[in-house]
């Protein structure tokens, strides 16, 4: 149960993997319904954790930030030999 915020990155399934409360009524009925219902609590930790398990991890993170460094390598790259070209 969290506080809105902004998940850029769309990694997180809200009313799936967390849910948000925008408001302390609501932080208080989410509390009340996860914990009347241990069916509902459980498929919040399985989808939450299988969400963190395969899209939230540090090696997912090294492979995203890999993955920008080669495009900015490759942009370079072409940027230099245009400029080169452009000068011969």
């Amino acid at each position: 149960i969290s506080a809105p915020w902004s998940d850029v990155e769309q990694l997180f399934r809200p009313g799936v993997d967390f849910l948000f409360a925008h408001n302390g009524s609501q932080m208080r009925q989410h509390l009340r319904a996860v914990l009347a219902d241990a069916d509902f609590a459980a498929s919040l930790v399985t989808s939450g954790l299988e969400t963190i398990r395969s899209r939230h991890t540090c090696q997912h993170r090294v492979d995203e930030l890999f993955g920008v460094l080669m495009e900015c390598t490759t942009e370079h790259t072409i940027n230099k030999t245009t400029a080169k070209e452009a000068a011969a």
